[in-house]
């Protein structure tokens, strides 16, 4: 009878040991692929001439796309190299309601590229919590149609600032080298001229100065 109660309980304990191991393989010196896709929102500032600041109400939205090639250098610490590329479009957005002026249509394209270093939070399940930091380059590029008392005019500008990322996420384990995996990303850029924009119809100088970048992702992850 001992046996019989017995026999199960080490089964399960066997079966258990080996689960848990399948998803504790060593990482240390594995490189790693990874692709994402998602929602991303921009925080946006226009400085009118002899005017004050005024955000771009709503925020522009849009979809991001993001890569990245990752190195192992222990079981949770990684470095890499991400890249990321963001298009936002605000149909009617209202830039500065003090002034009456309005934009028809503003399409914000982001292109950044980071050296991150990740952190990975290691349990004993196939869930794998993790957080990073990085820094790099963004080139913003802004392109709008305004119109004031049924006039319009056009303006494209386009600048590449110092950025900073940071953010976490949580990765699930379908096997010991693949993983599904979902993210939260701030991107920042460093303060600077902005891009300005010059509207013809009003004489007004527009400077537009994209800020922070939010971007929440789905993605996978291959380690080889």
């Amino acid at each position: 009878m001992a046996l019989k109660i017995l026999r199960p309980l080490v089964l399960l304990s066997l079966t258990s040991t080996l689960h848990f191991a399948a998803f504790a393989t060593t990482q240390q010196g594995k490189m790693y692929t990874s692709v994402g896709m998602g929602y991303s929102a921009l925080n946006v500032s226009t400085v009118f001439s002899g005017a004050s600041s005024e955000k771009i109400t709503p925020a522009p939205y849009g979809i991001g796309v993001s890569g990245g090639v990752h190195y192992a250098l222990t079981d949770s610490i990684r470095l890499g190299v991400d890249a990321i590329v963001m298009r936002y479009l605000r149909d009617k957005a209202q830039i500065g309601s003090g002034l009456s002026l309005q934009s028809d249509k503003v399409i914000f394209n982001n292109i950044g590229g980071f050296g991150s270093v990740y952190y990975d939070i290691k349990t004993k399940t196939r869930f794998t919590p993790y957080v990073t930091l990085g820094v790099g380059m963004m080139r913003s590029h802004v392109k709008s149609e305004t119109f004031r008392n049924s006039a319009s005019s056009s303006s494209s500008k386009a600048n590449t600032k110092l950025a900073f990322q940071g953010g976490g996420g949580i990765a699930y384990s379908f096997s010991t080298n693949m993983d599904l995996e979902f993210g939260y990303k701030a991107f920042k850029r460093s303060e600077g001229k902005g891009m300005a924009a010059n509207d013809a119809v009003s004489g007004i100088l527009n400077t537009h100065k994209p800020s922070m970048t939010h971007y929440g992702f789905i993605g996978g992850k291959v380690m080889f």
